[in-house]
């Protein structure tokens, strides 16, 4: 009787952890399906300085908003789904770009003219 009585209370320690897992798995799946669908729907973010242009990449505002759900104090519920749904994001922005870890890129010297 002991014995089960341990397993029914290890079971239920794991509740917590798999809610949360499966908060977290949800935001993820919403976060990389909500990119995958606006991708190239919505113009890119780029900033022209100099000779130089800066790309701001959805994956990066998508660690921006991790950061930000991280620093703010959101409901345990809020919160694990917005670092899922960032995750996702940045998961799907720098799986499906080639071009993903570039984030300053010099103009050609025939655009400058």
């Amino acid at each position: 009787m002991k014995k089960f009585k341990f397993k029914k209370a290890k079971i239920l320690l794991t509740l917590p952890v798999a809610l949360i897992s499966l908060k977290l798995y949800l935001g993820a799946v919403l976060g990389y399906f909500f990119a995958k669908i606006l991708a190239g729907r919505i113009d890119s973010t780029i900033f022209n300085i100099g000779n130089y242009q800066i790309h701001l990449h959805h994956w990066i505002m998508g660690v921006i908003g991790l950061a930000v759900v991280l620093l703010i104090g959101f409901s345990p519920l809020t919160r694990h789904l917005l670092c899922g749904f960032s995750g996702g994001l940045v998961f799907e922005g720098v799986a499906n770009y080639p071009d993903w870890y570039k984030i300053i890129i010099k103009k050609k010297e025939e655009a400058l003219l």
